[in-house]
């Protein structure tokens, strides 16, 4: 299947960047809770049942995506690593880069640089988290760029809490609203959002191994720590763009493994199983 669609080229990678971002989000050492490799998770059937039993058809079409992009996902050199933030930097100087929180609110330090393969094209993507009282610890601000340096699209990410106490998530994509959507879940707080992902690690840890496609997203759920109040989120943020066109799709749910349970190596041997 192709992923990149010459006449939606700039929509697309930046949907792409918004799934790689929230990928991003959930593969990094900003929550840290947890730590569980594919190694010490076995999976059956049963497991199975066990883990995504209360997700809805969105959200693990959404878990499959996810599995999808991150097969293709490498880390980078430090050479690379540098280059990207650097520029990123650079365009956030120059003002070239709109968004929508105060720029105190990027947490700089925390960015996470990885590259992904789509259709034989590699692109560097670049989650920054926006942290900050009201702020869920999935909103991000993700830039893709092309292997030249091209700034190929951005997508800024706002998860706070809405009315009624409500989850509110804001998408914007290249500093223009593409969705303002008031989730019917409660908004927990970030604490609480890393006790239940703890949870989840730990108990599917503790689960009875056959493998396939279904048993590699099982182990994501695990190695992520994907509860299910993150698993709404993730196909709230990105349900619109899967699977109409598996890039934008891709730009979305990406980040939420930058800033996330797991490690990259430990995503990365999901796949192996």
């Amino acid at each position: 299947m192709s992923y990149l669609v010459k006449n939606l080229r700039k929509i697309t990678v930046i949907k792409f960047g918004t799934i790689f971002a929230l990928l991003l989000i959930l593969g990094s050492s900003f929550i840290p809770v947890l730590s569980v490799s594919a190694n010490e998770v076995v999976f059956s059937r049963v497991t199975n049942a066990k883990l995504i039993s209360d997700f809805t058809d969105e959200e693990l079409e959404t878990l499959e995506k996810m599995s999808d992009i991150m097969e293709t996902t490498k880390l980078v050199s430090t050479t690379e690593n540098s280059e990207i933030k650097t520029r990123f930097q650079s365009e956030l100087r120059n003002r070239n880069i709109v968004f929508h929180v105060p720029e105190s609110s990027l947490d700089l330090t925390s960015a996470k640089v990885l590259q992904i393969t789509q259709n034989s094209e590699d692109f560097y993507m670049i989650t920054v988290p926006i942290v900050g009282d009201g702020y869920n610890l999935f909103s991000n601000l993700t830039v893709t760029y092309s292997c030249s340096g091209k700034n190929e699209g951005y997508q800024e990410t706002i998860i706070s809490q809405g009315l009624n106490n409500k989850t509110q998530i804001e998408t914007y994509a290249n500093g223009k609203l593409m969705k303002s959507n008031l989730l019917n879940e409660d908004f927990l707080s970030n604490e609480q959002i890393k006790k239940d992902m703890k949870n989840v690690q730990k108990q599917g840890a503790l689960l009875p191994q056959s493998r396939g496609f279904a048993n590699k997203v099982a182990c994501l759920v695990v190695v992520l720590g994907i509860s299910k109040y993150v698993a709404t989120v993730i196909a709230g943020a990105c349900v619109g763009s899967c699977p109409a066109i598996p890039v934008i799709c891709a730009a979305c749910v990406g980040g939420f493994v930058a800033l996330g349970t797991g490690t990259m190596s430990s995503v990365v041997a999901c796949f192996k199983l």
